[in-house]
């Protein structure tokens, strides 16, 4: 579009506006306790204007991809990862495992409607070379020719960094950022996480835990302020670059990082739905000109 790579959908450019769920719960953690638990985040984070989820780290039940398609959210998938901080320790056979279970998972969720792309790596974690990327990039596009792969989410951190070159996307994280990328000469561009404005709500927050800080702000009046400042760069500055897409980090609250727009046991939503709306809105209306 323009002479710019764009992620378009049924023929037509679009922003891919997104939050990072990883999918964690007070009581069961990875297990939602009903199915109404389920889709009440996917139908929270459509409330809140987003279009878009990043599943992270985790392959959910079929009811969960169930309630994404009927309630309108795309979905990017990523695969679970190695251990971080093992990629110099890796056997052959962990490899070879690791490229089954991509596998796997492709095949077990290929034909769930909601998911419009694959990401095999995050931030390196992992990830035992930079080339490892461009490969299971070509293994997924082999089972799947007919989504996006999103080769490594965060190419200028952590783990390992580096781009592949390899994929539909070329992606970079930046907190508070967010990061602004522009697409290349073979892929659309997005920023994969960024956002994390951090603020606990006493009496739901998981007890006795070490709590990760970056991005904290003193109250919620500071965090709907934060957030609309934030994704209004997407729209001064993301759209002239020809940006394809965000994930803002995250709905929920986890038991060591408040950066949730909802609180872990799901009972405050710590910003104003409408504000939040408002400027997403906004953000995915311009994603669509060319």
């Amino acid at each position: 579009m323009g002479g710019r790579n764009r992620i378009v959908l049924n023929g037509k450019p679009t922003f891919l506006l997104a939050t990072l769920d990883q999918g964690y719960w007070p009581d069961g953690i990875y297990t939602a306790p009903t199915d109404a638990a389920l889709k009440f985040d996917i139908r929270k984070t459509r409330d809140l204007g987003f279009n878009t989820i990043r599943k992270h780290i985790k392959v959910e039940p079929a009811r969960w991809y169930y309630w994404a398609d009927r309630i309108g959210l795309m979905v990017w998938q990523d695969m679970p990862a190695l251990p971080t901080g093992s990629n110099d320790k890796l056997s052959a056979t962990d490899k070879a495992n690791f490229r089954a279970q991509v596998t796997a998972i492709v095949d077990q969720l290929k034909g769930e409607t909601s998911i419009i792309g694959w990401i095999p790596f995050n931030e390196g974690w992992g990830q035992w070379s930079i080339p490892a990327a461009a490969e299971l990039a070509a293994q997924i596009k082999q089972l799947d020719p007919s989504r996006l792969v999103d080769a490594r989410s965060g190419a200028n951190c952590c783990d390992m960094k580096g781009d592949p070159h390899a994929g539909d996307v070329y992606d970079v994280h930046d907190y508070q950022g967010p990061g602004l990328p522009s697409p290349d000469a073979q892929r659309a561009a997005i920023d994969g996480e960024h956002g994390g404005l951090t603020l606990g709500i006493p009496g739901h927050v998981w007890p006795n835990t070490p709590i990760n800080p970056y991005g904290a702000v003193k109250d919620r009046a500071a965090l709907n302020a934060g957030y609309v400042a934030n994704t209004k760069v997407l729209l001064d500055k993301g759209m002239p670059k020809g940006m394809s897409g965000s994930v803002y980090t995250k709905i929920t609250d986890v038991e060591g990082e408040h950066n949730g727009l909802y609180t872990y046991d799901r009972k405050v939503e710590k910003v104003d739905e409408a504000k939040v709306r408002t400027i997403n809105q906004a953000v995915i209306r311009a994603g669509v000109q060319p």
